[in-house]
């Protein structure tokens, strides 16, 4: 679970690399701060979003699919092609307003 939402670009990044090892890749946010806007990101990159409230309730903002046929419904990242890279980077930093 991350605390600081400055520091969402490192944890998309972490999330980028896992992608390449499983299929569906969830990040947990504090609950109150998972009603910022930033997070619809999230869905886009294929990335689920977990709420967890100070009593510890896990709460699923952003879903992934479920079934297995609806699984190539998430984005997947094309890392090894370096125009792509620059375009989701510009991407995320349009969205994040950095």
């Amino acid at each position: 679970m991350e605390i600081d939402l400055k520091e969402i670009l490192e944890v998309i990044g972490k999330c980028m690399v896992w992608k390449t090892l499983a299929t569906l890749v969830y990040v947990a946010y504090p609950l109150e701060e998972c009603k910022n806007k930033r997070f619809r990101l999230f869905k886009k990159l294929g990335l689920g979003l977990l709420g967890v409230s100070e009593k510890g309730a896990v709460e699923e903002i952003v879903e992934l699919p479920k079934e297995r046929q609806n699984q190539f419904e998430v984005t997947e990242l094309h890392q090894l092609d370096p125009v792509k890279e620059m375009e989701l980077a510009c991407y995320i930093k349009k969205i994040l307003e950095v």
